[in-house]
């Protein structure tokens, strides 16, 4: 795809309009025999064929203080400088340290909580009205609880339940002006895990039963955590500055890293600041340096001198100079090293949010599924051998594991393609068929692949996996040459390359795609219509849908056989759907997928073509049914009526009943037997984003009632 994933949410009214059952739709439209066939042999040809991707959900782990997420403070109070390795204040706040906690949807007024700590603090759960029921511990309890429960005291414990109903969030706050001392092991659970929790050793005993339980169901071949690693937009260089599982109350949030962290600059866009306690005699790939900037820049030259060991460039994570006031006054913000382009870049806020590895394969152990591991695009050679190290010896003996570099380092709307293209130029790759971007991204697997193989010594290497993943619709030939064959990693033909002292490996056996196993793409598809984002809406026009507006209006009538219809122009319209008037086809139907696209080829042929050269199998690293509703901005841009667009819009309301409709079942088997049905083809993906969106397979978080494309899954994984 070439738009980031966003979590769309779909309002709770909704959720609730009654929506056509499969009996009112009837049977699904029949299929080809090829297709027929090819879906009974999905099951029995390879095991559990879906990959499931996931991110960062509610009710992950027992402990639900795990899953705070956002956590910040009032603008300019630089608040990490009395944080320490664990994210627990050591000293009184000057104005709240605060995140947000999703509280799962499982759990209920009757269901009694624990709040607890060791040492000494003040934590403030807040909600407002109707508040909190306090069952035991009052004496640590400060105040009414009838909006909010603020707990105060050493080694305090609440037992509480909320208050009439429960709400999707909590905001967790460390309180202003409250003594801090020795704060650790805060604790945010059922009662009923309590004990559980209290004895946990291992990173398995901390992931919350009924979470694996929702996993376990879906039966998934292998698991791809990806958005528990946020490589799209994160800057993480190194492993060791990933939260400590065990001890840490901040693994699903920024991090902030007492060892890294350099205080307050001084000067105006010439920057200087002190040496972080990690620092080194000189600055060094990878390095990262947090810090508050005392003044905003005013101009695109900036520079940061750390501990007098000279001044470097700093840059946008786009590899881009900033912008006039981009570094606000009394900001906070991490730097990252690039020793090869010789600048610092810059990014507002701590390290991005990472799921410590360690619960990864442990969630992968306990579903049984092979784990898929992304390698966050700058890591150092130290940290993917010792990744690799941590995967090796954690996961378990009966599985394999799958290791890709960074995530769609091709994607334009993500920083690291725009990092790969500034590293390919510096080393002086052509701008053409995006041999900047191809180059540099060939030149790290090949070396991260190297390395991991290394590492990866001595388990076998039939349980190593090692990715090469790339664009479904991007260009074969230039993708083949440059990306997989690294036809520009030569210092003969670029000298800068050589300077800059990197090997050949544009030659077999070194080649970037002899040190992988896998080649993967995505696998996305939505109608021609009743498209996937606004902006392809707007692109098409509003006489390019009518079709789909006239299906919307037929079914909200709620008048049976027009439900029926409307249902049968949606299934349709995914399969094989034309725009109105033009008679365009879709560019991401099933038929484009499998027979139209790349040069009228199809996606899975033309990709399967490549996979035989190579003698490479092919899974997918993501994928899924994504058609979505306009906006309510977007109907207004298109002249057509807003009844149309958002949540709660007719043409939601259609999405609605059809994914709870047998027939999507059926397409989504389809889909998935139509990309099975390639010789090379070994398993096919459906990412999974929490909440109500256009890629879930769920009306809410996961304990949330099931689309049938959850059937279609948990079904072909048995």
């Amino acid at each position: 795809m070439n738009i980031t994933r966003r979590n769309l949410l779909l309002g709770t009214s909704a959720l609730v309009v009654a929506s056509a059952p499969s009996s009112l739709f009837g049977a699904p439209a029949p299929l080809a025999a090829a297709t027929r066939a090819a879906t009974a042999a999905v099951s029995t040809a390879i095991k559990r064929p879906v990959l499931i991707g996931t991110t960062i959900e509610s009710g992950m782990f027992k402990n639900l203080a795990l899953s705070l997420i956002s956590l910040q403070s009032t603008a300019g109070y630089a608040y990490p400088a009395i944080l320490d390795e664990n994210g627990y204040p050591t000293s009184t706040p000057q104005y709240n340290i605060y995140g947000v906690i999703k509280v799962p949807s499982n759990i209920t007024p009757s269901t009694q909580m624990v709040l607890k700590w060791t040492g000494t603090g003040t934590i403030q759960l807040a909600r407002g009205a109707p508040g909190f029921t306090v069952i035991a511990g009052g004496p640590f309890v400060s105040g009414s609880a009838a909006y909010n429960l603020t707990a105060t005291g050493s080694n305090a414990r609440i037992v509480f339940s909320f208050a009439t109903s429960v709400p999707s969030t909590v905001s967790f706050n460390f309180l202003a002006g409250k003594t801090f001392q020795n704060l650790a092991n805060v604790v945010l659970c059922r009662l009923s895990d309590e004990s559980a929790i209290d004895l946990a050793t291992t990173p398995e005993q901390m992931i919350d039963d009924s979470f694996v339980a929702l996993y376990q169901s879906l039966n998934p071949g292998t698991v791809r955590p990806m958005g528990w690693t946020n490589p799209n937009y994160g800057n993480i260089s190194q492993l060791k500055y990933v939260a400590p599982w065990r001890t840490s109350i901040g693994v699903s949030t920024q991090r902030w890293v007492p060892r890294a962290w350099a205080g307050v600059t001084s000067g105006v866009d010439a920057y200087t600041c002190a040496a972080q306690k990690d620092a080194t005699s000189s600055y060094v790939n990878g390095e990262m340096i947090q810090l508050q900037f005392a003044s905003a820049n005013t101009s695109a030259n900036v520079t940061i001198n750390s501990g007098g060991r000279g001044a470097v460039r700093v840059l946008s994570t786009s590899c881009r100079q900033l912008s006039a006031g981009q570094i606000g006054a009394n900001s906070l913000a991490t730097l990252t090293y690039d020793g090869l382009l010789g600048a610092f870049l810059w990014q507002k806020d701590g390290q991005t949010a990472c799921i410590p590895y360690e619960f990864q394969i442990a969630f992968a152990n306990r579903i049984n599924a092979n784990f898929w591991c992304t390698i966050p695009a700058y890591f150092d050679d130290a940290s993917v051998t010792a990744l690799t190290n941590l995967v090796r010896d954690k996961l378990s003996s009966s599985l394999s594991a799958y290791l890709e570099y960074g995530n769609e380092i091709w994607n334009w709307m993500f920083p690291p393609a725009l990092w790969a293209q500034a590293r390919g130029a510096a080393l002086g790759f052509p701008t053409d068929n995006n041999r900047q971007i191809y180059g540099w991204y060939g030149l790290r697997v090949r070396q991260v692949m190297g390395l991991a193989t290394a590492g990866w010594a001595p388990r076998s290497t039939a349980q190593l996996k090692r990715v090469m993943a790339f664009q479904a619709f991007g260009p074969l030939a230039s993708t083949n040459t440059y990306r997989f064959q690294g036809a520009d990693l030569s210092g003969a033909k670029f000298p800068t390359y050589k300077a800059n002292g990197f090997q050949d490996y544009n030659a077999a056996p070194n080649r970037p795609i002899d040190y992988c196993d896998v080649l993967s793409y995505a696998t996305y598809y939505s109608g021609a219509q009743c498209t996937n984002f606004d902006a392809t809406y707007v692109s098409n026009g509003a006489a390019s849908i009518a079709g789909l507006l006239a299906a919307a209006d037929d079914y909200a009538t709620a008048v049976p056989a027009k439900m029926t219809s409307a249902l049968a122009f949606l299934d349709s319209d995914i399969r094989a759907g034309k725009l109105s008037g033009s008679g365009a086809a879709g560019a991401q139907t099933l038929l484009a997928l499998s027979s139209t696209a790349q040069g009228g080829v199809g996606i899975y042929p033309a990709w399967e073509a490549v996979a035989k050269t190579f003698s490479k199998v092919v899974v997918c690293y993501e994928g899924g049914h994504e058609s979505w509703y306009p906006s309510v901005q977007t109907c207004t841009t298109l002249g057509i009526s807003t009844t149309y667009g958002g949540p709660t819009g007719k043409i939601a309301l259609l999405l609605q009943g059809y994914k709870l409709s047998d027939a999507f079942t059926s397409l989504a088997r389809d889909q998935i037997a139509q990309f099975m049905s390639q010789p090379h083809s070994q398993g096919a993906a459906w990412l999974l984003i929490s909440g109500t969106n256009q890629w879930g397979l769920s009306t809410g978080d996961c304990y949330a009632a099931k689309f049938k494309s959850w059937n279609a899954v948990s079904t072909l994984n048995q």
